[in-house]
């Protein structure tokens, strides 16, 4: 067993010591390209789950740069694991949040909801865009003014098969957009009812 899967199945923080024997082996993973970045995208964002301490660490190492050009040039469901991993690290802490975006993440977001290949990479952007708005109005804002409002509002009335979690991940991005007071009269005019503070939203007819 990897030390990343041990202290994961253990539910542990990483002593700091640990932090170059864990984190930095996944980080050169990223540079790889193919299977090995989308097992080291996979990897980070599943450390990064659950634990402030994790992700500080694991921005400390320069990532974000790496997941960002991951999610602008990788394979399909690289895309959407690096996606994964940026929303993981920028939840709900608007120090990385605001990293996360410096970092160039918003526009390769932005052009994953556009895609039509994969509902998957569709799926963790909107994830990724909703994290990134969490408890930041900057944030929020900056994701409306690139564009995201009418992409996640068409994810949400997709019908396809198979595609409920997509479809609740926009629905979540738009109900944290929509706790930002200054956005409230674009997504109402976008056809997006009242969204409730439990993170759902009702589609006007």
């Amino acid at each position: 067993m990897c030390s990343c899967e041990s202290f994961l199945q253990r539910g542990e923080e990483f002593p700091d010591l640990q932090c170059r024997r864990v984190v930095h082996p996944l980080v050169i993973l990223l540079k790889e390209g193919s299977q090995g970045a989308m097992r080291g995208a996979q990897a980070l964002g599943n450390l990064a789950y659950n634990s402030e301490h994790r992700k500080a660490q694991i921005v400390k190492t320069g990532v974000l740069l790496l997941l960002v050009k991951l999610m602008k040039e990788g394979l399909e469901g690289a895309k959407g694991l690096a996606a994964n991993a940026l929303g993981q690290l920028a939840f709900n802490c608007e120090e990385r949040s605001a990293l996360t975006v410096d970092a160039g993440a918003l526009q390769p977001l932005i052009e994953m909801l556009k895609e039509e290949g994969s509902g998957f990479d569709r799926g963790q952007a909107a994830f990724a865009l909703g994290n990134l708005a969490v408890n930041s109005d900057d944030r929020s804002v900056q994701i409306v003014n690139a564009g995201a409002l009418p992409l996640l509002v068409a994810l949400l009335k997709m019908n396809e098969p198979g595609w409920k979690h997509i479809k609740r991940a926009a629905e979540v991005a738009l109900a944290h957009l929509s706790n930002c007071k200054a956005l409230r009269a674009q997504i109402d005019a976008v056809g997006v009812g009242r969204l409730s503070l439990t993170g759902y939203c009702c589609l006007l007819a």
